[in-house]
């Protein structure tokens, strides 16, 4: 019964996005009228969607419950007909997700064609930038990796177009809560979270911001490590609420990380005179603390690609929004062979362990294959906290200074050259295995 009296509430709701009847007698002749007919129509189909979306998890989590409880789950009935619902829920919400692609499609063309027409057009602008909020929003991966062709869709070359549209709305209305929110969400996927705070907490602070500009505020001050001020955020957000699954998983998340983060400064106070690397890049100069204590093979590793020259002229290969910047292929420079796949002609064995250093913004870890001990010269940085990547891979460092060239750094950016600052007084020669 919950779920029907949502779906009536939503049904209400989209009341207010129908198409006047004089827009609809409006000949196709006119892009920006056609325009708003299009984007109004997505508009309801992803709410649409958002609402079946919702629905299908709320289910779903109920099943799961259900199945969990070991008196529930010895009645047979009840739990075939929750699965019963909850499988109906999630056919329904494949169904309106189709449509909201449909209608995402027909969007985009309309809007596309009315700015070649009125390139200048506020509305028009302010819908495109919409259209590019919901893709940065959807969780998909965006990034662009070296090569003839980009990604697709979710290149920043592509979203650049976006935030064009974002900032000039913004700029003609800069007290409108909608255009502060897209602009924000834009800046977002060019690791840009420090202006998209500074353009979200002014309307938070004043209780004007929605639940959608709280989480967004939340979130960027996750990504810049500043875990206490996102969970101050999210202090009313009760852990068993699943109409809101996205703030309950990033209340946990941060909870977590806040705990690892006390963990890791304890880690970092006890350790003395590490080495530091110094990477030159065209944007500035990044120094890079490194953890021999607890990583020394994978340290001497990397001092002795830095001090042979290794790493001058090599390229970050991929770089990927709202998660790492990952370089030291050979390849790059060279030209020869697909990015991604080369190395120095040896591997190295991991170490990582239950005490090893974590994820955060910053650090610096090693990239390897699918199989174990195969990282060789490829490393990344972090541009947000990865806490799923603990236990994965070796992180031996984190970025001391130019932490604010980290979010500047692109797909193709040459590493200019790399050189050691500071090391221990003995030689760094890795213990090495066969590899590419």
């Amino acid at each position: 019964m919950g779920s029907r009296i949502r779906l009536l509430f939503l049904t209400l709701i989209f009341s207010s996005f129908s198409v006047p009847a004089s827009a609809q007698e409006v000949p196709k002749s006119d892009p920006v009228l056609e325009a708003k007919k299009m984007f109004q129509q997505w508009r309801k189909d992803h709410l649409l969607q958002e609402a079946a979306s919702l629905e299908a998890r709320i289910l779903n989590t109920r099943l799961l419950r259900l199945r969990a409880d070991k008196e529930a789950a010895k009645k047979k009935e009840v739990l075939e007909r929750a699965h019963k619902r909850a499988r109906k829920a999630y056919q329904a919400m494949q169904g309106a997700r189709s449509r909201a692609a449909a209608a995402f499609t027909k969007a985009g063309q309309a809007i596309e064609a009315g700015l070649k027409v009125k390139p200048k057009h506020l509305d028009l602008h302010c819908w495109r930038a919409e259209l590019f909020a919901t893709i940065a929003s959807s969780g998909r991966s965006i990034g662009s990796v070296l090569g003839p062709k980009p990604r697709g869709l979710m290149s920043f070359q592509f979203f650049r177009r976006g935030l064009e549209s974002a900032t000039l709305a913004h700029n003609a209305k800069k007290d409108d809560a909608l255009r502060i929110y897209l602009k924000a969400r834009l800046l977002g996927v060019f690791n840009r979270y420090k202006e998209g705070i500074d353009l979200l907490k002014p309307m938070v602070d004043k209780g004007l911001g929605l639940q959608r500009d709280r989480l967004l505020l939340a979130s960027y001050h996750y990504y810049l490590n500043n875990f206490d001020a996102a969970l101050k955020l999210l202090a009313k957000v009760n852990d068993k609420d699943s109409s809101q699954p996205e703030a309950v998983e990033l209340k946990r998340v941060l909870l977590h990380s806040k705990k690892m983060w006390t963990r890791e400064m304890a880690i970092l106070a006890k350790g003395k005179n590490r080495p530091t690397v110094e990477l030159t890049l065209k944007t500035g100069k990044i120094v890079i603390e490194l953890y021999e204590d607890e990583a020394p093979n994978t340290v001497a590793n990397f001092i002795h690609l830095v001090e042979t020259k290794f790493y001058d002229k090599t390229k970050f290969h991929r770089v990927l929004s709202s998660f790492v910047a990952q370089s030291g292929d050979p390849n790059t420079r060279s030209g020869i062979g697909v990015a991604g796949t080369g190395g120095p002609g040896w591997t190295i064995a991991d170490e990582f362990n239950k005490n090893s250093h974590t994820h955060f913004r910053g650090s610096l870890a090693m990239a390897s294959g699918k199989t174990k001990n195969s990282a060789g010269s490829q490393f990344y940085f972090c541009l947000i906290p990865v806490p799923y990547m603990d236990g994965r891979s070796t992180v031996f460092g984190r970025i001391t200074k130019g932490l604010e060239l980290l979010g500047q750094i692109r797909a193709g950016h040459e590493i200019v050259t790399a050189k050691v600052l500071n090391k221990r007084d003995h030689p760094y020669t890795p213990k090495k295995n066969k590899g590419p």
